[in-house]
């Protein structure tokens, strides 16, 4: 097939001659955008900001479902993991996992500054641990700029600085750490469903909709996801409950009735039975470090 011509004032959006793919004329050139496929980390800031410590950062386990980046200005802060203490310092920044079962202390009032974030496939499956790296002279310019916007009206910059910082974060992380076994369709199409509708699984809808029967479709999915659909489901509702905790002024009744849970005292036994604490005191220890705007 001869190749399109391409005239003088003709529109700057074509369309593929075989593919479809959109074309895009730009100072004379034509791009052809063809079979490309970008990965889109689907990024969500839950909240960012700088707070004073003040001594009162002393926790014992400060696990949660999402992503955190700290700063200090000084070195009177640690988390510790494992046994291991690992200071925050002014030099260093630090990655934090989701569901990392970390402690806290602080003896000083350090300027805390911190970001916590969601971030999609490969980032929802990172094992707990304490991630540091050396502030570069780039990203001591990003967290300085984000300190400086933080009183500023336009909250769209903000958050885009914020965006900035998490993304040159991510970058920075060692690609082993990021490696996990490709799940099979099947599964993975069950679990965008299990994570989305937040409602107790239907075996035999899940199972029909992967076209095998129940009993082969549970076997599969246990052996991926390591737990059964209900165990999953329970698992994505509670997450979902922590981010309702820590970022909304719902109260725990509202919060129970909107994950699933038949009533306030289910919903507390499972939480405790997945997180180690009772709801309310999730809560506290989350309004503890969070930044106030």
């Amino acid at each position: 097939m001869a190749a399109p011509v391409i005239r003088h004032g003709q529109q700057p959006l074509l369309q593929g001659v075989k593919s479809g793919v959109p074309m895009h004329r730009s100072n004379r050139r034509v791009y052809f955008a063809m079979d490309q496929t970008f990965y889109n980390p689907d990024l969500r800031i839950l909240d960012g900001g700088s707070v004073s410590l003040y001594n009162r950062w002393n926790y014992p386990n400060l696990s949660a479902p999402y992503w955190r980046f700290y700063w200090n200005s000084t070195p009177d802060a640690c988390v510790h993991l494992g046994g291991q203490r690992y200071p925050l310092l002014p030099d260093q920044f630090m990655l934090i996992p989701p569901d990392t079962p970390f402690a806290s202390s602080c003896t000083g009032e350090p300027r805390h500054f911190c970001i916590h974030f969601l971030a999609a496939h490969p980032y929802t499956g990172v094992a707990p641990a304490i991630f540091t790296f050396s502030l570069t002279s780039e990203m001591r310019r990003l967290v300085e700029t984000a300190i400086a916007m933080e009183t500023a009206q336009d909250r769209r910059a903000y958050s885009l600085q914020l965006l900035r910082i998490v993304l040159t974060a991510l970058l920075t992380l060692p690609d082993e750490v990021l490696r996990r076994p490709l799940l099979d369709p099947r599964v993975a199409v069950a679990m965008h469903r299990l994570e989305r509708d937040g409602v107790p699984p239907d075996n035999r809808e899940l199972a029909r909709q992967a076209r095998l029967s129940v009993n082969a479709f549970l076997r599969l999915f246990r052996r991926h996801a390591g737990k059964s659909p209900q165990q999953y489901s329970r698992q994505c509702r509670i997450d979902q409950a922590c981010l309702l905790l820590h970022y909304s002024g719902r109260d725990i009744k509202a919060i129970a009735a909107t994950t699933g849970f038949c009533d306030r005292y289910h919903f507390s036994r499972i939480f405790k039975q997945l997180r180690g604490v009772s709801p309310a005191e999730f809560r506290r220890c989350g309004q503890a470090a969070v930044p106030v705007h």
